[in-house]
């Protein structure tokens, strides 16, 4: 293309000569070069980014060939990890149970406490009675009144 455009240069330097099929003859030679640059540099250009395809897609066919390996060792790990559920499952199971023995143990205390309390509360009242029913017992036998007459 640089030799293309020298003759070219070289051409209109020699102002006395002007031929339309020499300009003509060297716009297509100059139009045939600017082409197949662009050719060129695009076919390069594909070269390089086919190779880089080609080594993606080959560094992306290892990585599925070492997963295929962990599946199949994770398969055959999940034996025992089936065996790891059930007893994570057994372990939920008996964290429920501890939780409803608890609360069980829980609603028992308090239901003594409520049981302790009205005994108490009972004893109390029952005292009273007895002072109330013992005073008014040793007032009517002050005053001679017979505690059988009494309604």
């Amino acid at each position: 293309m640089v030799r293309i455009a020298q003759e070219g240069a070289a051409a209109k330097a020699k102002p006395d000569v002007t031929d339309v099929r020499t300009e003509t003859n060297y716009a297509a030679r100059r139009f045939y070069a600017q082409r197949n640059l662009y050719l060129t540099g695009a076919t390069l250009f594909l070269s390089l980014l086919l190779a880089r395809v080609f080594y993606i897609v080959l560094d992306f066919i290892h990585v599925q060939e070492s997963y295929t390996a962990l599946q199949t060792k994770v398969a055959k790990q999940s034996g025992a990890s089936g065996e790891n559920e059930e007893l994570r499952k057994r372990i939920k199971e008996l964290e429920v149970e501890l939780k409803t023995g608890q609360s069980k143990d829980r609603d028992f205390e308090t239901l003594k406490k409520q049981a302790s309390q009205q005994n108490a509360e009972y004893n109390r009242l029952a005292d009273e009675h007895n002072k109330a029913v013992s005073s008014s017992l040793w007032s009517s036998a002050r005053l001679g009144i017979d505690p059988s007459m009494r309604r």
